[in-house]
């Protein structure tokens, strides 16, 4: 682990401030060679992730995305019954 002046680099992962005071949300940008996120901490306590481009990432568990493509297989092979 190597410390920056804002932060520090872990392996191929760099976590660094971006930007926060007493008063606002409080960021910190996560890049590694292959992707990049912005961690935003309101003073409300509230957290949200947003991708490099800007847009607000939905977080899901590995179990919910499991449900939604379980239920998108269940509804093709309604689709087929119905075909037959």
């Amino acid at each position: 682990m190597t410390n920056t002046v804002f932060g520090f680099n872990f392996g191929s992962m760099n976590i660094e401030r971006v930007c926060g005071d007493k008063d606002g949300p409080h960021v910190i940008k996560v890049k590694t060679p292959k992707a990049e996120f912005t961690v935003r901490a309101t003073k409300t306590g509230q957290v949200r992730f947003f991708s490099s481009t800007s847009d607000e990432c939905e977080l899901v568990s590995k179990h919910y995305i499991n449900q939604l493509e379980e239920i998108a297989r269940l509804k093709t092979k309604i689709e087929k019954l119905k075909d037959q």
